[in-house]
């Protein structure tokens, strides 16, 4: 638990130098629909008929949805929110995964997903993870610094030579 709440603190963490954070989960959220999508027909399709390509959509789906939003944040340089994304979307489907074993351990768990109730409460447990890690990134990892547009004012003092004497040149800028 220790982990997980230092890698929120990470991923959270504002640079010193911004006084606002500009949102960017809605670039996330592309992958994550289709990623979460995939991943969510293609388990149900395992869970009911043991389906080869409901395999093949869930693990997809896994694929996109682990590895979109951290390249989303690496695109917005913010390295360790993509470091905390990824950590977070590896390990609440990990969660959610143990979670469902242990909520379908009293029932047997054999190879044939379709009449397994305990490998159905796993596969529905990693969705159910994938989902939370997903809108928790989307909606609180995924904000940029913006840099504050302060401009001091400056002043210059010039002295030019002209045809038949000098200048004095007084300029600056707001």
């Amino acid at each position: 638990m220790r982990v997980v709440v230092l890698l929120l603190v990470l991923a959270t963490a504002r640079r010193a130098d911004a006084d606002e954070r500009r949102w960017y989960g809605w670039q996330n959220l592309a992958p994550d629909v289709v990623g979460l999508g995939a991943m969510t027909a293609g388990g149900i399709s395992i869970a009911e008929t043991n389906s080869g390509v409901g395999a093949l959509f869930f693990y997809g789906g896994f694929v996109v949805a682990n590895f979109g939003g951290p390249f989303i944040h690496l695109a917005h340089r913010q390295e360790l929110q993509s470091v905390g994304s990824y950590a977070m979307r590896t390990f609440a489907p990990a969660l959610g995964l143990l979670g469902g074993y242990a909520l379908g351990r009293t029932d047997t768990c054999d190879r044939d997903a379709a009449t397994n109730p305990c490998i159905k409460r796993m596969i529905y447990g990693t969705i159910a993870g994938a989902i939370i890690a997903a809108a928790i990134d989307d909606a609180f990892i995924a904000w940029e610094p913006v840099p504050s547009k302060r401009v001091e004012a400056s002043w210059y003092v010039t002295v030019a030579p002209v045809e038949h004497g000098g200048a004095l040149v007084l300029g600056g800028s707001l």
